[in-house]
């Protein structure tokens, strides 16, 4: 039976392990290594928050990013805006503080002159130890005692079962309200004992914590606190004034204890399912169940110096660090000694090793020493995978021209090389036009090829299986097959896997499972290879199967089974004739085929889009589409209009900026971009100031109606840059948070333009999150999160755009050559740009008033996320990246690209984007090479959080999501997305 007080974590059992951890019998130890006693979980205080914390994690640990989601829901009211921002990608680190037991993991970069108050900086601090706990685990590596410094000890109470995961939230985020309304206090760290310091202390200045036998902190009054600095400075005593205006465990905090003792009498506590020490007493008898103990809590001194020694007298003991930094740590290996182990799990502020470097080397250590850890979970073979689209052609190094065809306006930067910039690397192509300016346009042909005259014989060696959405259309396919004497299983949506008869089948479209289920069945009562033919996606609504969910579902079931075929239908996905009705929902499919053809090795994946024409002869298009599937399958995808097939290509473009009267940037124009603040938007946004002196309306990821400070950590990049622009430009700029598919609030922001710079002139949208992750790991939620900004949000642009009375001269689209490079594990990527590409197209007909162009672009070198993968590329080959565009180009470019505004589309390339060669392009991982995956990996749905069956793959904000299997490594070619 579950322990009644066993943590509530979220974890199924979790509890019941971490309660009886003691009464498991243990494994057999690692030969020739030493094993150890109890397993202490020891959680750091406010103090040990730093900028960035845990935001590689957040990408790259479903786990850790799941545990973090779920707290920050929780969190009460406006609590969870500020901690928020430490794990989105794009969200700059808040600047460093030390917290309330004046622990701070960075030293001297405590004294910085920001800080993020204790209302956002003691839940941020308690959310992450959370998701670290979790995290370690679900690894295998449960602890059997406890022990936290200030904040660190609601986490530890919330772990072992005193108080939910709720309630602490809610009571962490008070306590930090509480502490934040104190003004006037300051802290003082001393390395001097107890004892040293005890004359100082009077007139309002307490000892507010005890961390080792030689570091305490002071806390009261600022002016008396700085009145025994001096003292102690003249005492040859080095202390440091920490960054707060509050005094935490001290008598400052008088004033707010009865309003915080009434806040916990509505709180439900228990006794502890585990062993817990207390940092007020440093024993292990306290009353945590007691609100009364709580109260004390806030205002007594923090004595985690004797907490630990009650930990250490107990014998030989592991001790890890689960919170930010290594500030517990390094205390710990102080006082315990040899026959101890201390580890920590993240990584020191000023540490060059990456989160994922430390967990693994800390999991590695556990392991030595004893602990029955989990090592299926890693994916120690993850950075192998390829990050980004691979551009696998025969490199030769050219020089681009001095200057573009054509007439540059007097101020457009030139393009020419020089020895300060890198070179732009193009391949040697044979019987292809290169064109001079990178631009490619995107042209249709027709097919001259003869049409089997009797595809009987080739569709009767299969067995096909038609995921029919019950259209004329998949109606008149399964009459054709039936014809032809196929054998068949027509597979309809429905809530339930049910096999009605021998040729129906029923399954969710939403249930990975039940695309498993289906391939057993139907590979049970026939023989032959199977051939399946997909007419789900978009024609079903969201409801019954969400974007891409057929997508994930088939490629979860095909994942390792050979001699299968797919044939993904789609219609009016892609615009060929120019007259078909356009559904840029279906060009999701399209974008997605790419990165599964090369993810399924043992599966051949084709696209077919038809048109949609409602007055079409259906017989005669299932009688096309199949005689299309007894082809040999084309790399690319294959358009069917009016009874001819139709095949992609890519036409080199030779224009100017202002060639046919097209719009150029205006000087002094206003103009929007969203994802302003990543790094192309800031290099798009650097560009127009300084060339065409342009009001900008810089839009960023962040809580609608606020925007950061800027600090440093990572991303400083790009906030260095905008604070320059800002300091430089202040006045002709406007920098707002908003999601883009929230419409009332991007109403907001343009209206709030408006009103400042008068008309709207052009407007970028850059704004998205690169959703990495093999097709068959993908959720529904994190497949909806990395589509939102590009699907939701740039239909919201564009109408919310007509209603505020908008009339700019372009709207640009920021797509990628993912849309049609087909790299694995960029599935969501390449549909969200395939979206864009297709609904710049229509936008181009429907003669709304406002130009649409989508550009494909290829990597921005050196800005934004291409710096991380490049890094990355040179880590694993020892080499540079070629190919890619100048952080100087891309701004010229985008202006040329303007001169073609009435294509819809266009690319840009360093290369051809047609010339390849399937032969050298890298394969995805061989099915007998993959990890071995579980056979169940959940994701909570938003409704009703039940399990799905699909893997997790989430995006983290900026951040990527990370397959559970592995790929060999392909050189990156993508761009950055901001």
């Amino acid at each position: 039976m579950p322990d009644p007080g066993a943590p509530d974590l979220g974890i199924p059992g979790a509890g019941t392990a971490a309660a009886g951890i003691a009464r498991r019998p243990p494994r057999a130890p690692v030969p020739a290594v030493r094993t150890v006693g109890d397993v202490v979980f020891m959680f750091p205080g406010g103090a040990a928050r730093y900028p960035g914390m845990g935001r590689e994690l957040y990408r790259e640990e479903p786990v850790f990013r799941a545990a973090v989601d779920e707290c920050l829901g929780l969190l009460p009211g406006r609590s969870a805006e500020r901690p928020q921002a430490l794990w989105a990608d794009a969200a700059p680190a808040l600047p460093d503080e030390a917290g309330e037991t004046g622990v701070s993991p960075g030293g001297a970069a405590g004294e910085e002159t920001g800080k993020a108050g204790p209302s956002s900086a003691l839940p941020a601090v308690f959310v992450m130890e959370i998701a670290l706990a979790r995290l370690l685990m679900t690894r295998g590596v449960s602890p059997s005692l406890l022990i936290g410094s200030g904040v660190g000890e609601y986490a530890a109470a919330c772990v072992a079962g005193v108080m939910s995961l709720r309630d602490a939230l809610a009571v962490v985020a008070r306590r930090g309200e509480l502490l934040a309304t104190l003004r006037d206090g300051a802290m003082l760290a001393v390395p001097a004992s107890e004892r040293e310091i005890e004359p100082f202390l009077g007139e309002g200045v307490c000892l507010s914590a005890v961390n080792g036998p030689a570091s305490c902190v002071l806390a009261g009054p600022a002016a008396h606190v700085a009145e025994v600095r001096e003292l102690l400075d003249r005492r040859g005593i080095a202390c440091r004034l920490l960054p707060l205006s509050t005094a935490a465990h001290s008598a400052l905090v008088d004033p707010v204890i009865d309003e915080f003792r009434d806040f916990l009498d509505g709180v439900p506590l228990r006794r502890p399912s585990l062993r817990l020490v207390s940092g007020v007493t440093g024993t292990g008898d306290a009353d945590f169940a007691d609100p009364g103990y709580w109260v004390t809590h806030l205002r007594a001194t923090v004595r985690f110096d004797a907490g630990l020694g009650h930990v250490l007298a107990g014998g030989p003991k592991i001790l890890i660090e689960v919170g930010p930094g290594t500030t517990l740590t390094t205390l710990a290996r102080a006082r315990a000694g040899t026959d101890s182990v201390a580890v920590n799990v993240t990584r020191h502020p000023a540490e060059e090793r990456t989160d994922g470097e430390v967990l693994l080397g800390a999991l590695a250590r556990l392991r030595e020493a004893g602990v029955e850890v989990d090592l299926s979970s890693p994916r120690p073979e993850r950075r192998l995978r390829p990050p980004a689209p691979p551009h696998p052609f025969a490199p030769a190094a050219v020089h681009p021209p001095d200057r573009p065809t054509g007439v540059d306006p007097p101020d457009l930067p030139a393009v020419a090389h020089s020895p300060d910039r890198p070179r732009v690397t193009v391949p040697a192509v044979t019987g292809r036009e290169r064109s001079s300016a990178g631009l490619y346009g995107i042209t249709w042909k027709r097919a001259v090829e003869v049409s089997p005259a009797d595809p009987g014989p080739t569709v009767r060696e299969h067995r096909w299986i038609l995921l029919s959405d019950s259209s004329p259309l998949a109606e008149a396919v399964a009459a054709r097959l039936e014809e032809y004497g196929a054998t068949t299983v027509v597979v309809t949506p429905g809530r339930a896997f049910h096999h009605a008869a021998r040729d129906r089948i029923t399954i969710d479209p939403r249930c990975g499972e039940d695309y498993e289920q289906l391939l057993k069945t139907v590979e049970g009562d026939a023989e032959g290879p199977s051939r399946i033919v997909c007419l789900w996606g978009a024609s079903l609504p969201a409801q019954v199967c969400p974007p891409l969910g057929h997508v994930a579902g088939l490629a979860r079931a095909l994942s390792g089974r050979p001699e299968t075929d797919l044939c993904l239908v789609t219609r009016g996905a892609l615009e060929i004739t120019g007259g078909e009705r356009l559904d840029p929902r279906a060009a999701l499919t399209v974008g997605a085929a790419g990165p599964l053809r090369r993810e399924l090795t043992g599966t051949r994946v084709r696209l077919v889009d038809l048109d949609p024409g409602d007055n079409e002869d259906h017989g005669i298009r299932a009688a096309e589409l199949l005689a299309e599937l007894c082809r040999p399958p084309h790399e690319d995808p294959v358009g069917l209009r009016a009874g001819h097939r139709w095949l992609r290509g890519f036409e080199p473009l030779d224009v100017a900026p202002g060639t046919y009267g097209s719009p150029s940037v205006r000087r002094g124009g206003t103009y929007v971009i969203t994802g302003g603040t990543g790094g192309i938007g800031l290099r798009l946004a650097g560009h127009l100031a300084a060339v065409h002196s342009a009001r900008l309306v810089l839009i960023g990821r962040e809580a609608p109606g606020t925007f950061p400070s800027y600090g440093s950590g990572s991303g400083g990049g790009e906030s260095a840059a905008l604070r320059a622009l800002l300091a430089e430009r202040g006045d002709d700029v406007l920098v707002r948070g908003a999601d883009v598919a929230d419409a009332r609030r991007l109403r907001e922001v343009l209206e709030e333009a408006r009103s400042r710079f008068g008309e709207i002139h052009g407007v970028i949208h850059a704004a998205g999150v690169p959703g990495e992750g093999m097709a068959e790991f993908l959720t529904e939620d994190g497949i909806a999160a990395a589509l939102r900004a590009k699907t939701e949000g740039t239909a919201t642009l564009v109408s919310v755009l007509r209603e505020v009375g908008a009339l700019p001269d372009f709207v640009v689209l920021f797509s990628s050559l993912a849309s049609f490079s087909g790299a694995p594990g960029l599935t969501c990527h390449g549909a969200a740009d395939a979206f864009l590409d297709t609904f710049a197209l229509g936008a181009r007909r429907d003669g709304g008033g406002v130009p649409v162009l989508s550009i494909n672009w290829d990597r921005w070198n050196g800005v934004g996320t291409a710096r991380d993968a490049e890094r990355r590329h040179r880590e694993l080959t020892g080499e540079g990246l070629t190919g890619g565009l100048s952080p100087e180009e891309g701004p010229a470019f985008f202006e040329r690209c303007l001169a073609v505004l009435s294509l819809g589309q266009v690319v840009v390339a360093s290369r051809p984007p047609g010339d390849t060669d399937p032969a050298r392009r890298s394969p995805a991982p061989d099915a007998r090479s993959r990890p071995l995956r579980p056979r169940h990996l959940a994701a909570t749905s938003a409704a009703g959080g039940e399990p799905r069956a699909h893997g997790d793959a989430t995006p983290r904000a900026g951040g990527e999501g990370e397959p559970e299997a592995a790929g060999p490594y392909a050189a990156p070619g993508r761009n950055d997305l901001p």
